[in-house]
């Protein structure tokens, strides 16, 4: 790994996204004794995902806010991501989401995935994963 970053034009980056937003309940409240409260719900959500990379090593992030968490928005943030690091290779560690996987899935040439192990409970098995990646 210390080889693979040891040139200026590399750089490793972990990778999530996260889901931010609104969700309304419908909960208890006090009321009189004998009388039902009444409170008009209007049912929906709001949220907004959030894109992230970081680097342990440089501390450099990277993010984005998008609408929603699929393949398109996921290509959407390869390309900007690809762009703004357009001098470096870059190698993004992340989960094995859906869309994250997908065959329609563009991923740039600057880039390359490298897939955390399913239920993974402890960072070593990750890191030697990197390791073996990047040697």
């Amino acid at each position: 790994m210390k080889s693979f970053l040891s040139r200026k034009e590399r750089d490793l980056f972990f990778f999530d996204e996260g889901r931010f937003g609104l969700m309304p309940n419908i909960g208890k409240c006090w009321a009189l004794k004998g009388e039902k409260p009444y409170s008009e719900v209007k049912p929906g959500y709001k949220n907004f995902y959030v894109y992230a990379s970081v680097s342990p090593y440089t501390g450099e992030l990277f993010s984005l806010i998008l609408p929603w968490a699929n393949t398109e928005m996921m290509n959407m943030y390869f390309d900007k991501i690809a762009k703004k690091y357009r001098h470096k290779r870059l190698i993004m560690i992340m989960d094995q989401a859906g869309w994250h996987k997908s065959k329609d899935l563009k991923i740039p040439n600057n880039i390359k995935l490298v897939y955390l192990p399913s239920r993974t409970e402890s960072g070593r098995a990750s890191m030697a994963l990197v390791e073996k990646t990047c040697l």
